[in-house]
């Protein structure tokens, strides 16, 4: 497996606070200022731990976002920008938060120099990385629609040649910050991981769940992105055969306990800082190839 993974900046990420929040991102405040010295010890400490379980691919973080315009160091979350089918084809993103849009141009080139068959999406066609959970053992792909938007979504799964998809309707920003996915050893989907509280279509992703004969596992708002924001976004995890990678132990009680059942690993690297901006280990990677 390999996974893409962005340096950060040089100058302090979100030195100078954050201007402003991003539309349903109940986790940004404006004016928070995160520890610089954490960034950096948990940047660190999150890459240490994917290169035990994958080969992790670096790209730099580009000179142009590391300027005046410090709301383009969100450019670290290199999930949101490319949607891949593990293939080498990649759909790159179109963001509904414009400010962001420039990310997108330097990842671009990046992965079509290292060989990638890119697709575009129409300009009416939102989708954003974060909004998606793709299994290519089975061809299945979840999607998120709050950032995306149904339009986007389908047309993403036809550039992929993505033939199952099943639609989680939601209005906490990135499908990435109540739900996951775990996978068993041989790559297919084990579990659903979901804060069902925060999910309006809650009986057809049951009923989706019962059709996969896999447990669907609740979670308490706490290990989301939660209501208010305040939540430890526990669920924004890597899933790779066999493993799951976040940010923290699940606090819902029992789920830690279910994953070992399943011979599932949770590993966990502590990202603090980056939940400030709604952020997690999904979000600060990205999967290329399988």
């Amino acid at each position: 497996m390999r996974i893409l993974f962005s340096q950060l900046p040089q100058s302090p990420w979100w030195g100078k606070g954050y201007s402003e929040a991003y539309e349903n991102n109940a986790a940004m405040h404006e004016g928070t200022l995160p520890n610089q010295k954490f960034v950096e010890k948990e940047h660190k400490g999150g890459l240490s731990l994917l290169q035990e379980y994958c080969e992790i691919e670096i790209i730099p973080f580009p000179k142009k976002l590391d300027a005046d315009g410090l709301y383009k160091h969100d450019g670290v979350f290199v999930r949101d920008s490319l949607i891949s089918n593990q293939m080498g084809d990649i759909v790159v993103a179109n963001f509904r938060e414009r400010l962001r849009q420039p990310e997108i141009e330097h990842i671009e080139k990046y992965v079509t120099k290292r060989g990638h068959k890119i697709y575009h999406l129409p300009h009416s066609a939102f989708a954003e990385g974060g909004e998606f959970f793709y299994i290519p053992k089975q061809n299945i792909l979840f999607a998120g629609l709050c950032r995306n938007n149904e339009y986007g979504v389908r047309q993403t799964a036809k550039l992929l040649g993505i033939k199952k998809v099943f639609i989680i309707k939601s209005k906490s920003f990135h499908l990435d910050t109540l739900f996951c996915v775990a996978l068993n050893k041989k790559g297919e989907l084990a579990a659903i991981l979901a804060c069902l509280s925060l999910i309006d279509n809650v009986k057809e992703v049951k009923a989706f769940a019962k059709e996969l004969k896999v447990p669907l596992l609740p979670l308490d708002e706490i290990d989301s992105i939660g209501r208010d924001g305040k939540g430890r976004i526990s669920v924004n995890c890597l899933a790779l055969p066999g493993v799951l990678i976040g940010g923290s132990k699940f606090l819902t009680k029992g789920i830690e306990k279910q994953l070992k059942k399943l011979d599932i690993t949770h590993a966990v690297s502590p990202i603090t800082q980056f939940l400030l901006s709604g952020g997690g280990i999904h979000c600060l990677t990205n999967e290329l190839l399988s």
